[in-house]
């Protein structure tokens, strides 16, 4: 007998597959694989799930749809010196942040999902904004395959003699949510060799990239140019392009999918400032990349009304500048991308 949902084969009498969690008398996922929305009052005193959260499946060709391993950038890797070392700084950045998000602690709930959902679906926007642009070389691909990993490495609670942050206090939180971008070079700079860099030249470049995904800093004191040598070989990257891609492919990853689920959030004091980002992200259905109209379009879900206008005006404030401030980077090097434009939508992601 085999799942209808994933294929796998299953117990005769079984009710779930024990693979992806499908229900086969009632035909839907488990619990793990099912989005929570809500009922989120947004005020300061914040209370969130209760009676009046809804319960959204992910139906059976939703879940088909839903990114896995970008190969396309990493097939784009022939070296097999970067290939593996770009494997390697794959395995680090999961072992690590999807840990903190397996915590049955409290780091999740306060952020949206940096973890292997993320990065995968960074590589899918990649390959979408890279539709008909070819990289220089295998380096380029290296850096931007390690830095949809290590981007956000920043947000791993930082140790100082002997403590790890505090993710209990919303001082300690929003200092790492503000400064997680340099926190991440950092750690890349000072732990490249564990991660599996292979030269100190590379986690330079990493790190600087990984740095300015955040509009917080100014993706213009990147050089526009840089080299290396690989096996003996000088290469050129356009390491400000680069960072321009990730800084965008990170902000259009925006829907929501990156809601940590209820049971993690239900009990938790989130502030003001976190449930408004949660609610941005819920209001997201889709995200396409659509070169023939040289446009981006961001599908966003109605109702919007009330504390949800605001909301939506925030996140499409925010979306178009950080497009803005990569656009005429992406445009001069074959990524005619030339606008975000919104879509009101009342269907639920479909």
């Amino acid at each position: 007998m085999h799942c209808p949902n994933c294929n796998s084969e299953i117990p005769k009498e079984a009710k779930f597959c024990p693979n992806c969690g499908f229900n086969f008398k009632n035909k839907i996922q488990s619990a793990g694989n099912v989005i929570i929305s809500p009922e989120i009052n947004v005020s300061p005193v914040i209370s969130v799930g209760g009676e009046g959260a809804q319960v959204k499946n992910i139906n059976t060709e939703e879940q088909k749809k839903l990114p896995s391993d970008s190969p396309e950038i990493l097939e784009n890797i022939h070296n097999e010196n970067l290939k593996k070392s770009a494997e390697n700084v794959q395995r680090y950045c999961q072992r690590l942040l999807d840990a903190f998000y397996a915590s049955d602690d409290i780091y999740f709930r306060f952020f949206t999902n940096h973890a292997s959902l993320h990065s995968q679906t960074i590589l899918k926007l990649l390959k979408e904004l890279l539709f008909d642009v070819n990289l220089k070389n295998d380096y380029e691909y290296y850096l931007l395959y390690t830095a949809a990993y290590a981007h956000d490495i920043g947000m791993l609670p930082q140790k100082t003699n002997g403590e790890y942050e505090d993710y209990t206090k919303q001082e300690v939180v929003e200092k790492a949510r503000k400064e997680h971008s340099v926190r991440s070079a950092e750690h890349i700079k000072r732990n490249g060799r564990e991660m599996g860099i292979l030269e100190k030249t590379h986690s330079v470049h990493l790190a600087e990239i990984c740095k300015a995904h955040s509009s917080k800093v100014a993706i213009n004191i990147i050089p526009e140019r840089a080299e290396c040598v690989i096996d003996g070989e000088k290469v050129e990257i356009g390491w400000r392009f680069l960072a321009a891609l990730i800084r965008l492919a990170d902000a259009l990853d925006a829907d929501y999918n990156r809601i940590p689920p209820e049971f993690i959030i239900k009990d938790a004091k989130l502030s003001e400032k976190t449930v408004r980002e949660y609610l941005k992200h819920e209001c997201v259905q889709k995200v396409t990349v659509n070169h023939k109209d040289r446009k981006i379009y961001v599908d966003l879900l109605l109702p919007d009304e009330g504390a949800m206008h605001e909301i939506k005006k925030e996140l499409k404030r925010h979306l178009v500048k950080e497009f803005e401030s990569v656009r005429e980077i992406i445009n001069a090097n074959g990524v005619k991308i030339e606008k975000i434009e919104f879509l009101e939508t009342v269907s639920s992601r479909v």
